[in-house]
Formats: C-alpha cells, sequence, structure tokens
C-alpha cells in the first residue's frame, strides 16, 4: 500500500483529500483494449459499466444500469461532435490505454469518498476523470457542460499556467458549449451576471481582479466566468463564427489568452464589432434570447442579486435630463473588452444626436479603441444603430425617435488591443435634440 495524494478540480472548487490505495489495473475485453484505472477506495463493490471509451462507476448497493441511458447518448453525441467538428481528441486516459472513469455517487451514502462533487478530477497519474452527483444523470446541461471539460483535457491550454487572466476560458467554454445545444429556457442562467456588471472585463474572476472593486455576492461575481459565454454563444450561433475558433484554444494547444488567440485568429474588425453588436443587444435585454431564455435568466439575477447591485447601466437618463455631456462614474468606467450601456426614457424630441469622444489610453497607458452602438426600443420593436468611429475614440449620429414611450440605449465597447488587466477606459458623451 502507498499514500497517494488526490487533487479534485470541481466545478465549485478544489477540493483535497487523502486516500490509500492500490494503483492496481484491470484488464478488460473492449475492443479498443483499454484497461480500467481504479480509484482511490477499496475497488471492490462497485459496478462498472463500460461505453466507447468510458467507464460508468457506481456503487452496487445502488442500481443505475438502466437511468443511465441519457448519460451514455449524450456523451456519444458530444465526443463525436467534438472530434469530428471542433478539433479536439479524446481524453489522454485513452492513448494511456485507460477509460475515463465516471464515478456516479450519491454523498455520504456509498462507498467514493465524500470529497466527490460535481466536476473533473486528477488523479495520482494525472489522467482526468469526472465525478456526478446522481441526480444530474438525466440533466442536459450539466452532462453537456461537463462533457466539454472531459475533451478540454485533450490538450494543454499552456496559458492558464503562466496568466490569471486565461482562467475564465474553461468555464465559459464549457458553458458555451452547452447553451449552444440547449434550446431550453434554462439554457443562459447565469448570463444574467454579465448583463449586471457589464463594464468589467470578459476575464473578470473576483480573486485576481481589482482588490479595490467589492465582490460579496459569491452568485453575481462567482459566476461570471460561466455567464459570459454568451458573448461565446453569439459570436458561433447568432454570427455564425466557426465553432473550431473557439475550440480552437484547446485543439490548438495556445500560449495565447483565449482573448487573445480569438481576436487574432478572428480579425480585430471583425471581433470588436460583434463585441459591439453583443453588447448592445445584451444591454437591451438579451434580444438573441428565445423569450422563455430571457425570463429565466433575468429571474435568476433578480433572485441573486439587489437592484443595487445590479449596474447594468452606467447612466439612466430622461426627458430633458438626457442632454448634456455625460462620463461614465468611475465605479463603472468599461475595462478592455467591457461595455456601457446609457439607457434614456422619455426621450423629449423627434431625434437625438449622439457625439462620442474617448479618452486616448486607459487609466494604466494601454491604447484605447470603442465602438458605439445605439438601440431604439419603441412599440414595432428594436432599431439599431452603428456609430462610426473611424479612429476608435469620437464618432457622432443621429437617430430617429418615435415618442416619449420609446426607450434608447447608447453602447460604448471598450475593445483595445489589450487582453490582460484591470484598466479602464474612459469616455465622455454629449446628447443633443
Amino acid at each position: 500500500m502507498k499514500k497517494i495524494f488526490y487533487l479534485f478540480l470541481l466545478s465549485h472548487g478544489l477540493v483535497a483529500c487523502n486516500k490509500d490505495a492500490d494503483n492496481q489495473k484491470n484488464p478488460d475485453s473492449s475492443p479498443l483494449g483499454l484497461l480500467i484505472r481504479e480509484i482511490p477506495v477499496n475497488p471492490s463493490g462497485f459496478t462498472i459499466q463500460n461505453h466507447e471509451n468510458f467507464a460508468l462507476w457506481w456503487d452496487d448497493q445502488f442500481d443505475h444500469s438502466q437511468d443511465v441511458a441519457s448519460l451514455k447518448q449524450w456523451l456519444s453525441a458530444i465526443r463525436q461532435d467534438v472530434k469530428t467538428n471542433l478539433g479536439m481528441k479524446d481524453p489522454p486516459n485513452t492513448d494511456a490505454g485507460f477509460y475515463y472513469n465516471i464515478y456516479i455517487h450519491h454523498g455520504e451514502d456509498d462507498k467514493f469518498p465524500n470529497s466527490f462533487g460535481n466536476g473533473q478530477g486528477f488523479d495520482q497519474g494525472d489522467l482526468p476523470f469526472l465525478t456526478l452527483p446522481f441526480e444530474t444523470l438525466e440533466d442536459f446541461s450539466n452532462i453537456h457542460h461537463e462533457g466539454f471539460h472531459v475533451f478540454q483535457t485533450s490538450g494543454g491550454y499552456e496559458a492558464i499556467d503562466l496568466n490569471n487572466d486565461a482562467v475564465w476560458f474553461i468555464e465559459a467554454s464549457a458553458e458555451w458549449y452547452q447553451c449552444s445545444k440547449n434550446t431550453g429556457d434554462n439554457a443562459f442562467i447565469t448570463a444574467g451576471s454579465v448583463y449586471a456588471n457589464p463594464h468589467f472585463s470578459l476575464w473578470y474572476i473576483p480573486e485576481f481582479w481589482d482588490p479595490n472593486v467589492p465582490a460579496d455576492n459569491d452568485w453575481l461575481f462567482g459566476v461570471r466566468q460561466y455567464g459570459v459565454s454568451a458573448f461565446l454563444y453569439f459570436l458561433s450561433n447568432v454570427k455564425n463564427v466557426d465553432r473550431s475558433i473557439i475550440s480552437g484554444v484547446y485543439a490548438n494547444s495556445t500560449n495565447l489568452s483565449a482573448q487573445e488567440y480569438i481576436y487574432n485568429t478572428m480579425g480585430e474588425n471583425q471581433l470588436r464589432g460583434m463585441f459591439a453588436d453583443w453588447a448592445v443587444q445584451t444591454a437591451v435585454g438579451f434580444d438573441y434570447l428565445t423569450p422563455g431564455q430571457k425570463t429565466r435568466t433575468m429571474d435568476e439575477l433578480n433572485f441573486f442579486a439587489t437592484s443595487a447591485e445590479i449596474k447594468a447601466h452606467a447612466l439612466e437618463l430622461s426627458g430633458s435630463a438626457a442632454l448634456g455631456t455625460f462620463s461614465p462614474g468611475q465605479d463603472v468606467k468599461p475595462a478592455a473588452w467591457g461595455y456601457n450601456s446609457i439607457k434614456i426614457t422619455n426621450p423629449t424630441s423627434a431625434q437625438l444626436s449622439f457625439s462620442i469622444n474617448g479618452t486616448g489610453t486607459g487609466s494604466d497607458g494601454a491604447a484605447a479603441h470603442f465602438e458605439g452602438r445605439i438601440a431604439v426600443k419603441g412599440s414595432a420593436g428594436i432599431q439599431y444603430y452603428d456609430i462610426n468611429m473611424p479612429d476608435g475614440l469620437s464618432g457622432q449620429i443621429t437617430v430617429p425617435v418615435s415618442g416619449p414611450g420609446d426607450e434608447v440605449y447608447l453602447v460604448i465597447s471598450s475593445v483595445p488591443q489589450h487582453f490582460s488587466g484591470y484598466q479602464t477606459f474612459d469616455y465622455s458623451v454629449t446628447i443633443s435634440n
């Protein structure tokens, strides 16, 4: 017997435990010629059911022989999709001659370690495995999210070892995969966290961010890396960007952060424009989602956050008070690859003119670049307008307004050629009639 240290990287954080185990290998007659790599407990008393290159485990006192049907079907579809269409490979277990173990557990009621949760782990030989609570076996969203995590392990995403600003993509891409496949109302239940604080960078994670920015709402700030998957979804499912560009962060084992890799691959003008389109459609209330998804997303936000914590609009103006020159407050100035929304209600004229003037550099000296969009939301629907900003700093536009019942949104996206840190980018806007 030898002491083995197991580190489980789960969706809800890092959990460490120590167990004694024999590192045995059980031969199997699979056509793939794979072996079972055992778990950190006595190997007796478990049922093992093989499926392709997966081995599903559960305690013998329970019977999951029938209710794993959906799990098997989804795993097969995920595997075929990511290998055929996304350039990804099987997890390293297969090349090492082992099944990829999936442990279906019942908390403290079975012989698995009590630390097993819902997510990926790595054993003493650095081979990944998955732990699933039995309640999640027919949860489409969870299985597709965790299923994508399985194949993330097929290639090294080198940037995450070197750059905290790359870590967001682990969860954002897995959530992107599930919401791209999910037509249900619950596909975007974390996206409200992005709507609520759009001035943060795509790569915002509380523990790596500005210590002067309060982040004491665990849901609002903690799930944002999941919620920003809405942007990746917008790219692939609304703008029809090739999905392999997003998966290429893993398939090509890049040492760039995900945001820089996608920027370089798509091209600066295309990504900047699409980010600005996503920002304005998000600011008006997720115009690219189904009605049911919008309602579910906003219900989730309003359940977990107070109105004081939601800063969806940097400014909210009404009537004649909307006329003048404005700048965002210090607490909502947009960071790199974040945006501001200025919402105007009860406009007093038949048209409004906007003039944007951006500051040339960020708070730490990076060169600024802005994209501007307008949305006019009235009884006939939403009309969008692009603001021409050839130098990336200034631009003007005049838009028609139907009547006092309209809502007008000016959305200013900060999209510099800068992909790390938390410096902010300032601007002013003059509104007139």
